[in-house]
């Protein structure tokens, strides 16, 4: 199992354009992003996934939760609003070192570099909630994505909560696209390569659903509900929410 790859990439881009590469909306290179308007946008999606929670009657406790995969902290801040303790994990430290500075004014909210599924052994049974948005589709090694999936499942308490994304099929177009190809052979020339490639750069993986439940579900977690979701930004890629409940 290899992060190499994607650890390059994330660096560059927590070095170069660090809240585009998180939200990769129009407009928004080479800081465009407000960072009001950014922090607002993950807001709206903690507390979407929330509202579904709350919906499909599944209670949190307001300890302890993990943002794996927190970038710049966008998730990772919104989430301190209704933690008493939250940790932003991540494999890129420019990225960490940026969320450290953008959320200095949160003291419950804190942030440690995570380079593998080994990595979250320190975070076994240790938090109320975990989540993890648009972050194990750009794991290029399928093999780590299911060693990932099984230590977030690890990383919850009896009780505990988990909601994770993660797309289960992308079509061949999409995978195929020649600056893909490239962005997976030579993801350094890509970077620095012509502005409209830049986002291909991203890898893009999915794991069918089959083996996502069973990775998830390896240490007594189960998965309650799987709905689909848009977050992988095209109706060519058939992204899910996991729902994920350890037994008290």
């Amino acid at each position: 199992m290899s992060l190499t790859r994607d650890q390059q990439s994330w660096e560059h881009f927590g070095r170069e354009d660090p809240l585009w590469a998180v939200a990769t909306e129009e407009g928004r290179r080479h800081g465009g992003w407000d960072e009001e308007a950014f922090f607002a946008g993950g807001r709206r999606e903690v507390d979407a996934v929330f509202g579904f929670l709350e919906q499909a009657g599944i209670a949190v406790r307001p300890g302890d939760a993990l943002d794996f995969g927190c970038g710049a902290g966008r998730l990772s801040r919104a989430l301190a609003g209704r933690f008493g303790r939250v940790v932003g994990a991540d494999l890129s430290q420019p990225m960490l070192d940026v969320a450290a500075r953008l959320n200095a004014d949160r003291p419950a909210l804190t942030f440690t570099r995570v380079t593998s599924p080994a990595g979250l052994d320190a975070h076994r049974g240790g938090h109320d909630f975990v989540l993890s948005l648009i972050v194990l589709q750009h794991v290029t090694d399928r093999a780590v994505v299911r060693g990932y999936l099984r230590a977030l499942a690890s990383a919850l308490r009896p009780g505990g909560v988990a909601v994770v994304q993660l797309p289960s099929a992308v079509a061949a177009r999409i995978h195929w696209h020649p600056a893909r190809v490239l962005g997976r052979h030579a993801p350094r020339l890509l970077l620095r390569g012509p502005e409209r490639y830049r986002p291909y750069a991203m890898s893009l993986t999915a794991l069918p659903e089959a083996e996502a439940r069973a990775a998830l579900e390896h240490d007594g977690a189960r998965v309650e509900h799987v709905v689909d979701d848009n977050r992988a930004g095209s109706a060519l890629i058939a992204s899910r929410a996991y729902v994920v409940v350890r037994a008290p």
